[in-house]
């Protein structure tokens, strides 16, 4: 089924809600924890994380920080997948935002089977059992699976996001609660996979809303823009 960009320019979804958010804008230095930076040109994954010695890449700042720290990224071409795992918490949640305009994190050529799964509901940006994460300002390309995916999470916020070119969702949500999914833009998803442009599956207390959805490809089951179902409210 395909949707037209008037069908769905600024749909919302609103279902309950019970999640605490940080604040959109981000200080270059975060009050509770560190703020680590990244940047594909000059950085380096052997560097401190610092606006002057920033890492190269968003996984060695996944992979570092710790509780109610932030990551900010400077404009640039991603081109390796984020497997996120640490978790922040309601007093010191982690913020991953773009620095400035022009973050792309680019699945072209990547090709993976994730671990334990064979299907296409995993992401380029991918959160397991992390609880307290705010996502903001990034933009997914080309994946080879979902864009944004969560599983097993709490108190996830994704915030003025795009995905373009993605074979299943462009966000996907598996056995979440209190996730906040606001403000985002989606297009060209499912292209070629299963799913929904944005799928929530088994999901409580979650919000939709103020989502921009449009030319869905429509795939080999489902193509909807948004969709929530198995239990999810």
């Amino acid at each position: 089924m395909k949707f037209s960009r008037r069908q769905f320019i600024k749909t919302s979804s609103m279902l309950s809600v019970a999640c605490c958010v940080a604040p959109a804008t981000v200080l270059a230095r975060s009050v509770f924890g560190t703020t680590y930076y990244v940047a594909a040109n000059g950085g380096d994954d052997t560097f401190p994380g610092t606006l002057t010695q920033p890492f190269k890449t968003i996984q060695q700042a996944a992979d570092t920080v710790v509780a109610g720290d932030v990551i900010l990224i400077r404009a640039g071409n991603y081109n390796k997948r984020v497997l996120f795992t640490t978790t922040g918490t309601q007093a010191l949640p982690i913020t991953i935002q773009a620095f400035e305009a022009g973050v792309v994190l680019d699945g072209t050529g990547i090709s993976w089977n994730p671990p334990g799964s064979t299907d296409p509901n995993n992401g380029l940006f991918d959160m397991y059992a992390v609880n307290y994460i705010n996502v903001r300002d990034l933009t997914i390309i080309n994946s080879s699976y979902a864009g944004f995916f969560m599983e097993n999470c709490n108190h996830i916020s994704i915030v003025n996001c795009q995905t373009d070119d993605t074979v299943s969702s462009g966000i996907g949500v598996w056995d979440c609660d209190s996730v906040i999914i606001d403000n985002n833009t989606i297009q060209r998803a499912c292209n070629g996979g299963g799913q929904e442009c944005i799928t929530l599956v088994a999901s409580s207390n979650s919000e939709v809303k103020n989502n921009e959805v449009f030319n869905n490809i429509g795939g080999v089951l489902g193509g909807e823009g948004i969709d929530v179902k198995q239990g999810s409210h």
